[in-house]
């Protein structure tokens, strides 16, 4: 099967397409398997079942297959890790195996934990419900949300963020809790549960998260898997070195880690992509020929409405005159509206910019609202998104919360934008100018 590997590269935003970059093997990479390799007694129990006799693999290549037939019902939970694959792997990079980003469902949010998931919402505090994703603009439960998206195949990853506070024992008292509630809501569903990836070894300062510790709740997720018919996808082993810790960068230099304790980059993803490729060819019952894509899409086609000039106009100029610290990217319509709940039919023109880092506080949101709609009410929106921002980034990186803070929400007439970035002041001047 052929395989794919992309490295990050910066990359304007003009150019930016969903199509293959490029092809090869790290000369350490190895075949990843959805069958823990962990624990080789610990059989995961197969949720789709057939009666045909075992075959022995086929080395076939990846034209003959269509796995976005399995990806199109697939919905993604989870915590940051999860979070940052949205953008630094998946349909981002491989939409060809994928599909296109704007057609997948993602439930996953920074600092989120199956502690926070179990809980209904109104249980919350104020502060944890800024670790639960959003649904139009709302936090929300995840067994309420998944049956209104129509998809039954969820992929989870979580465990970073329970491990501490938690212990492994109740980590996975309550993923098992969590995944009851969602499938008493959709019968149907079927769950695909990523092992928990490898920390960094100088970036452990003692507690319990620490490499022991995750290596003990990957192997209670195998036997959790086991016992309750499951699938466990370990996209782990090839980013672990002998001791079990996350591999920094590989012998050629490529960097795995993103510098913090837990955290990767896009070439540390290609390993999930790959992993879940192979899920995806092992679990489809029917493997259909398929013609690449006729053409490439980028990310400012994906939205079925786009923005006029004048809005346009603005942002282009911000795009010239300002050197954001990372490339932005435009965000499709229906995240607009999973992030705000915004009814876009009230939008004469907008258009919605993030950092594709997302480590940094770099947004950018432009609103021409229609006649008779309340301006003050999507200002409110947007300073709610602020405050959640800066709430978030304070907690894992205090510089871009302060850079958070800072931003400036502006309702002016019909029109509202909110400024995010390290580079405000440049960017309301534009905007004062123009609007």
């Amino acid at each position: 099967m052929k395989k794919r590997f992309f490295i990050a590269a910066t990359i304007p935003l003009a150019a930016l397409v969903f199509s293959a970059c490029g092809n090869g093997t790290p000369a350490n990479r190895q075949a990843m398997s959805f069958i823990s390799t962990e624990n080789p007694t610990a059989q995961t129990a197969p949720e789709e079942k057939t009666d045909e006799p075992q075959k022995a693999p086929v080395e076939l290549d990846l034209s003959d297959f269509d796995p976005r037939d399995f990806f199109k019902d697939v919905v993604y939970c989870g915590d940051s890790c999860m979070n940052f694959y949205r953008w630094e792997g998946n349909s981002s990079v491989n939409p060809e195996i994928f599909g296109p980003l704007d057609a997948t469902a993602w439930l996953a949010s920074n600092s989120n934990a199956v502690r926070y998931a179990v809980l209904d919402v109104s249980e919350l505090s104020r502060i944890e419900k800024t670790y639960v994703p959003k649904y139009n603009g709302e936090p929300c439960n995840l067994w309420e949300v998944i049956p209104k998206l129509n998809k039954n195949r969820i992929i989870m990853f979580f465990g970073l963020n329970d491990i501490a506070p938690s212990g492994v024992d109740e980590f996975i008292e309550n993923y098992v809790a969590v995944i009851g509630k969602i499938k008493e809501a959709v019968q149907d569903a079927k769950f695909y549960i990523l092992s928990i990836t490898p920390m960094r070894k100088d970036k452990q300062v003692g507690g319990k998260l620490c490499t022991e510790n995750i290596n003990k709740a990957n192997e209670a997720l195998v036997k959790m898997c086991a016992d309750h018919g499951w699938t466990y996808v370990d996209v782990a082993s090839n980013l672990r070195d002998e001791e079990g810790h996350l591999i920094p960068e590989l012998p050629d230099g490529t960097k795995l880690s993103d510098g913090t304790n837990v955290h990767l980059t896009k070439a540390a993803y290609a390993f999930w992509d790959e992993a879940l490729e192979n899920l995806a060819m092992k679990k489809n019952k029917l493997l259909i020929p398929f013609a690449m894509l006729i053409s490439a899409l980028i990310f400012s086609g994906c939205s079925g409405k786009k923005s006029s000039a004048a809005i346009e106009d603005v942002y282009a100029r911000m795009q010239s005159e300002v050197k954001f610290p990372t490339p932005m990217l435009k965000m499709d319509d229906d995240y607009f509206v999973m992030q705000f709940g915004f009814n876009l039919e009230d939008f004469d023109q907008y258009i919605y910019m993030q950092g594709e880092d997302i480590l940094l506080a770099e947004s950018v949101i432009l609103i021409k609202a229609k006649n008779g709609v309340d301006t003050n009410k999507i200002k409110h929106k947007l300073e709610s998104f602020v405050s959640d921002q800066a709430t978030v980034f304070n907690s894992y990186i205090p510089e871009q919360g302060k850079v958070a803070e800072k931003s400036v929400v502006v309702a002016k007439g019909s029109y509202v934008y909110l400024l995010m970035s390290s580079k405000v002041s440049e960017l309301k001047k534009i905007a004062q100018e123009m609007i």
